[in-house]
């Protein structure tokens, strides 16, 4: 499930500087460039999506930037600090996102909805106000292909997760439809398994489909042993009433 994040109404002391208004357009080369950033204790994978309720001046001026100039901006993980009303320290390496549905509430607060894209390395932090940017590259995963059997293996336990799953509920899927590329296949299942923050920004750290996928890969047997024994459980409370 997209978790939600909240960015608050407070502002760290820091100078003031003026951006291009060009900044943050798509960049197709692997060339430095300007990028609004959002710090969040959340992780966002490309592929994935991501629900932000927006409250904070700074980050409702960011909002307003990326819509007028069409503009992505990048997420990432707080390293320390708070996400609400004080300063933060982030990873060095998010994935940039693009708002898809944008709303307001009844209290002025903006509603939106985010599609990771790519994923980035921040060089520097150009400045706060009027919104965080840093100066960014982009990441992509090395080209050689991962193991064929470590990636069929993926998928079945995938299938096999999503059945117990759906079994828990009383439902049954006899096959679920998976990303055929494994990278693909390997952001999702980083974005969906329920590990800590810092695994997960372990996962978007690493720049090679096979080694995120050998990682997954135990993460994803103890998942499916848990939801097993789950619904075993289930089952036993379910067969006790009915005695």
């Amino acid at each position: 499930m997209p978790r939600m994040g909240r960015i608050s109404a407070e502002r760290s002391g820091c100078t003031t500087q003026q951006y291009d208004d060009s900044a943050a357009v798509m960049n197709e080369s692997n060339t430095a460039f300007e990028l609004p950033l959002f710090l969040l204790h959340a992780v966002l994978f490309p592929q994935s999506s991501l629900q932000l309720r927006v409250f904070e001046a700074r980050y409702r001026r960011l909002v307003d930037f990326c819509r007028q100039k069409d503009s992505i901006f990048g997420v990432l993980l707080i390293k320390s600090g708070k996400e609400v009303g004080g300063p933060a320290e982030p990873y060095l390496i998010g994935t940039t996102a693009r708002i898809e549905k944008l709303g307001h509430q009844e209290d002025n607060t903006l509603v939106l909805s985010a599609a990771g894209v790519r994923r980035f390395q921040v060089h520097s932090i150009m400045g706060w106000d009027p919104f965080p940017m840093g100066l960014v590259s982009y990441l992509d995963d090395d080209t050689a292909s991962p193991d064929a059997q470590l990636v069929e293996r993926l998928r079945a336990n995938s299938v096999r997760c999503v059945q117990l799953l759906l079994g828990l509920n009383g439902e049954w899927a006899r096959d679920w439809n998976l990303p055929r590329d494994p990278t693909d296949l390997s952001y999702l299942l980083a974005s969906r398994m329920p590990i800590t923050l810092h695994t997960k920004q372990e996962l978007l750290e690493t720049t090679s489909t096979g080694k995120r996928l050998k990682l997954e890969e135990p993460l994803l047997e103890d998942q499916q042993r848990q939801l097993h024994r789950q619904l075993l459980e289930s089952l036993w409370l379910q067969s006790a009433r009915l005695n």
